[in-house]
């Protein structure tokens, strides 16, 4: 009876830790211009027929497909903010454990933290096949819309949590996504259990850790005292194509890219 006791009790403490949770669904905008770069497109003239058949395919991804997303805050878990041998922040009420010194870093300070995931579901999966096996190059096309659109949305609930954030004194800062620094991809499992993502929203993970359907993005965002300084780390510093990045030659950053969305 006491180790019952004990799990209801443990169970009303995780329960209570969760700060709020959230689901929907969003009419999302392909952002042009960046489905365009995702493309390899540098600025060259496109020509009457490919822009014609280019902006064709990018409506019909915003009116075929919406942004499924959910999410929840929660509590740090303060007692396991960051392990001796490797540092990591544990959300109080799932249990979730973001591994990393990258993302403690990025968290430090904060007072809660928000989890999302959103995705355009697998009807965009099923189009894109359906188009490979008609022209290569609509498959590109659409795909390189449908990237900026799943992106579009993550921006939307980026918003949403800053609205949530306001409520609670508290202003949401930059996200960071499994695959970003030292957070691993192993993660994903893990932090989709935590949403119930495959339930909520119809998302779940590959045996090699990538997200299906393929154009779905998940992340995590801290809540801080907005009189507190910005510690939180700059995704470009710890992104993996800083070397080679297209928005960078441009002289701005994707972040510049979804606020324009």
């Amino acid at each position: 009876m006491a180790e019952s006791g004990f799990d209801v009790l443990a169970a009303i403490k995780a329960q209570s830790a969760v700060v709020a949770l959230g689901r929907g669904k969003l009419d999302a905008k392909v952002n042009r211009a960046d489905a365009l770069m995702y493309a390899g497109h540098a600025g060259q003239e496109l020509g009457g027929e490919l822009s014609a058949r280019f902006e064709e395919l990018a409506r019909q991804c915003e009116e075929s497909h919406k942004v499924s997303y959910v999410w929840r805050v929660e509590d740090i878990d303060s007692s396991r903010r960051f392990g001796e041998l490797v540092p990591q922040v544990v959300l109080a009420g799932s249990g979730l454990v973001l591994e990393g010194a990258d993302i403690s870093a990025h968290l430090r300070g904060a007072s809660k933290v928000a989890i999302f995931a959103c995705t355009l579901g697998a009807g965009c999966d099923r189009e894109l096949r359906r188009l490979g096996a008609l022209s290569p190059l609509d498959q590109t096309l659409y795909g390189c819309c449908a990237s900026s659109l799943a992106e579009a949305g993550a921006q939307e609930v980026q918003e949403l949590l800053g609205e949530e954030a306001a409520k609670l004194g508290l202003e949401a800062r930059a996200r960071f996504s499994p695959g970003y620094g030292d957070l691993p991809l192993s993660v994903q499992p893990a932090f989709l259990q935590a949403l119930d993502a495959g339930r909520a929203i119809g998302l779940g993970v590959t045996e090699s850790m990538l997200l299906s359907p393929v154009k779905s993005v998940t992340a995590v965002l801290g809540f801080f005292d907005p009189a507190a300084a910005d510690s939180s780390s700059d995704p470009c510093d710890l992104c993996a194509a800083r070397a080679y990045c297209c928005y960078r030659e441009r002289g701005t950053t994707c972040r510049d890219s979804r606020r324009r969305n």
